[in-house]
């Protein structure tokens, strides 16, 4: 899998555990992967926009210019969900936050964008793919939904 060891690396799996989305972070990089059987595993399909930047220093590398990318994710049987942020990571002040919604196939060929009116922290999505539950923090810790097309 692509990036540093200095990222966050996330692992989505879909419910029947045929197919695995890896993503980060930090980084736009969204991996889509189907598990053939216990040993062996096939990528399906890489989305790789953009790379986190880092600063040699002495001991560690240190991020020099990043923005937070999918800060958090579910999925459903047709659909992955992921919550993109895009604020610059020296200026955020949560790195869960995001307003943006992507919407992919689990092939990973992108189905949908919501551009939402509220920043959101985490999400959830119904069976059948018409509702998007989400917590907000305006005002602290509530749960919204939005339909989905």
């Amino acid at each position: 899998m692509s990036g540093n060891s200095l990222q966050v690396h996330i692992i989505l799996t879909k419910y029947d555990h045929t197919k695995f989305l890896f993503y980060t972070i930090e980084s736009e990089i969204l991996e889509f992967f189907k598990i053939k059987n216990s040993n062996d595993i096939e990528k399906i399909k890489d989305i790789h926009f953009d790379y986190v930047k880092y600063k040699p220093t002495k001991n560690v590398p240190v991020i020099e210019d990043s923005h937070l990318c999918f800060t958090y994710g579910c999925s459903s049987d047709q659909y992955v969900y992921l919550l993109y942020s895009g604020v610059d990571r020296k200026k955020a002040t949560s790195f869960i936050k995001g307003n943006i919604l992507l919407v992919f196939d689990w092939k990973g060929k992108p189905i949908m964008k919501y551009n939402l009116d509220i920043d959101i922290n985490a999400i959830a999505v119904d069976n059948n793919d018409k509702v998007l539950y989400a917590v907000t923090d305006k005002p602290e810790g509530t749960l919204v939904s939005f339909k989905l097309k």
